[in-house]
């Protein structure tokens, strides 16, 4: 008897895994495993964050060997302050860009040209809101007035991904590709074509993930997009060093600064 209960048990819990895999995992229980995966219980706590690095620019690097390596490998930093301030430094051989966001108004500088009330195209300003919202659009996403979608699954590279479809009115968009192995973000296209399949696309691929203080960060970034000729710009962006909570004062981001210096 003992040996037929155990062998209805096996049976039950196969076919339990079977109707599982069959069916796939709801929304609900996608966003669940992709926010422990994430560490979303620390990301909440975030309020400032820091990031230096690089990025590696390969549309340049095809135009030929006498480029500059400061242009091949400009440096950057981002300091972001949540839901307030977005604060993006370039620096290279020649050129000095920073962009921010501080208080609801946005200001450019360009090689020491201050632009006071720059108006940023949308692919920049859906950069900023982003970043400015460390836990990610995916969550709390109807408090945050998005519609979102369970689509199709994928695979990309043989990698075999959930297809999430996020859209807002005054954004493109996104769509979410979220690795069934590890719940975490491999791609964010901003288009419904990623640049790997073809045709106009605007796209970011995650990798390298590493754990900063409880939270799954990708020290790589690559952005690719298409370009009105036909062509496609590709940068790779390495981050160096992550600082969490650091005290920050907001003197940095002000535009009053900025002038002194």
């Amino acid at each position: 008897m003992k040996k037929l209960l155990k062998h209805a048990i096996c049976i039950n819990f196969l076919l339990l895994l079977t109707l599982n895999s069959v069916i796939g995992q709801s929304l609900e229980q996608i966003l669940e495993k992709h926010f422990e995966a994430v560490g979303m219980e620390y990301l909440k706590e975030v309020q400032t964050i820091q990031y230096n690095g690089y990025y590696y620019n390969r549309f340049l690097e095809k135009m030929g060997s006498n480029i500059p390596a400061g242009l091949l490998k400009p440096q950057f930093k981002l300091t972001v302050k949540k839901g307030k301030a977005y604060f993006l430094q370039i620096s290279s051989n020649s050129r000095n860009l920073a962009s921010c966001f501080y208080n609801g108004n946005y200001w450019l500088n360009q090689n020491g040209m201050i632009t006071e009330n720059w108006i940023p195209i949308k692919s920049d300003r859906q950069q900023i809101d982003q970043e400015i919202d460390p836990e990610g659009f995916l969550h709390n996403w109807k408090e945050k007035g998005f519609q979102l979608n369970k689509l199709d699954d994928a695979v990309i590279n043989n990698n075999h991904l959930y297809k999430l479809q996020l859209i807002k009115s005054e954004y493109d968009t996104f769509y979410y590709y979220i690795n069934k192995k590890t719940y975490l973000i491999s791609y964010l296209s901003f288009d419904e074509d990623l640049c790997n399949n073809g045709g106009k696309c605007r796209n970011v691929e995650f990798q390298k993930y590493k754990k900063v203080e409880g939270i799954s960060i990708p020290f790589k970034r690559i952005r690719t997009e298409q370009m009105l000729d036909g062509t496609y710009d590709k940068k790779e962006i390495f981050i160096r060093e992550i600082k969490i909570n650091m005290d920050l004062n907001e003197d940095m981001f002000k535009i009053e600064t900025q002038n002194k210096t």
